[in-house]
């Protein structure tokens, strides 16, 4: 989903990761769908807020295409507190 936070999160896995290109999806059913079927490596997700915790529904999907965590990293959101913790996932 194309964002200032996920294009952070990409800025951030992109210094330990070699990515090549750039694919927004509209939904993260779809994206999960891609790297499950081997049509993209990676796929971000948001995995947790500062507002309501642990986003269980992501977690879910995570299960459901079992994709594996390769790496995490925290935006800080514009107001310098709260932020959002993604994930950088794969099938491997």
């Amino acid at each position: 989903m194309k964002n200032d936070f996920t294009d952070s999160a990409y800025s951030v896995f992109s210094k330990t990761e070699e990515m090549k290109d750039v694919f927004y999806h509209t939904s993260f059913q779809s994206l999960c769908e891609e790297v499950d079927l081997g049509a993209c490596e990676y796929c971000i997700l948001p995995i947790e807020n500062s507002s309501t915790g642990k986003l269980m529904s992501f977690y879910s999907m995570i299960d459901k295409y079992e994709l594996k965590i390769r790496s995490t990293c925290k935006v800080i959101h514009s107001d310098g507190e709260n932020f959002t913790k993604f994930a950088l996932l794969s099938k491997l």
